[in-house]
């Protein structure tokens, strides 16, 4: 079965684009499973190199013609990024695949993705990443499912993703204007929240899938409650920096106060009597207050920033 669907799907040409900074073991694990479903013409490998250095450069090089190497010296994930939307448009591919590089994928990934891809007539389609816990994960996060991200029903339609597993239409991004990752979200994060969701605008649609999944582990230096509350209000300030394009400050404002209420109100009740939900509502609550300090302008988190 596995021969018969890379023949049909092996007309797609498919360009995997990874940007990465200075993570050269999580980059090998990520190739050493997405390299043996390549095992046709038609797909690419691209690692966009952020480093000064260009740190993954002789790595890359010794994996041969399967994987290309770009490196791309301004900082910042959103110029990595526009590296493979660049790249697609000048290979003239018909798919280009987003891969975060500290992530692994399962062992039916590619075929999966593509043949979704294929199955749909959405623009977009994206799939889960599960989180995996290791023994030096801390216990409280296990237990309150700290780090897990929801998973949609498949067929489901968000309004916008992120780049962590997913595949986008090159013809369907060229008809809404072959629009680029915006670099002033290359610190803050957020850029490819922002970039589907301007896609979404222009009426290009996300469509959810289970069948195509990645995982990545919980590094260390992200193991700690202080790394989880600047991350719940860094989202919930980039949710409202994007939202303020098409809205009123002062529904944002309001927005953030009752979401920031909801979580509050929730998290005594889910501590108590429903512990898997906990993550899920002190969430609520970090990004609510976030899209409110965002909403009143003195919040602007640059969780990436290398200074």
């Amino acid at each position: 079965m596995r021969l018969e669907i890379q023949d049909l799907f092996a007309h797609k040409k498919t360009l995997i684009s990874v940007s990465t900074y200075k993570r050269t073991s999580d980059l090998k694990r990520l190739v050493d499973s997405v390299a043996p479903q390549l095992n046709c013409g038609s797909c690419q490998l691209l690692v966009v190199d952020n480093s000064p250095d260009a740190d993954a450069m002789s790595f890359v090089h010794s994996l041969g013609p399967i994987c290309q190497y770009v490196h791309e010296p301004l900082p910042g994930i959103a110029a990595t990024r526009n590296q493979g939307l660049r790249i697609a448009e000048e290979g003239n591919y018909d798919y280009l695949i987003f891969l975060d590089d500290d992530e692994w994928v399962s062992t039916d990934w590619h075929n999966q993705i593509i043949a979704v891809g294929n199955e749909t007539n959405e623009g977009v389609v994206v799939g889960p990443v599960r989180t995996v816990y290791t023994d030096e994960t801390p216990m409280w996060i296990k237990r309150y499912g700290f780090h897990q991200r929801v998973m949609l029903a498949e067929g489901a339609h968000p309004r916008s993703t992120a780049t962590h597993n997913t595949l986008l239409k090159v013809n369907q991004w060229r008809l809404a204007g072959s629009i680029q990752f915006d670099d002033d979200f290359s610190f803050t994060g957020g850029s490819d929240s922002d970039f589907f969701a301007r896609l979404s605008d222009r009426g290009v649609k996300i469509y959810y899938t289970r069948r195509a999944v990645v995982f990545e582990f919980v590094p260390e230096n992200r193991a700690s409650m202080s790394w989880l509350t600047k991350r719940g209000l860094r989202v919930g300030a980039v949710h409202a920096r994007i939202r303020l394009r098409s809205e009123p400050r002062s529904k944002l404002i309001a927005g953030g106060i009752l979401r920031a209420l909801k979580g509050l109100l929730l998290l005594p009740l889910d501590i108590t009597l429903r512990k898997q939900r906990v993550a899920e509502s002190y969430a609520t609550f970090l990004r609510g207050v976030g899209m409110f300090l965002q909403g009143i302008g003195i919040f602007r988190f640059e969780e990436y920033s290398r200074k």
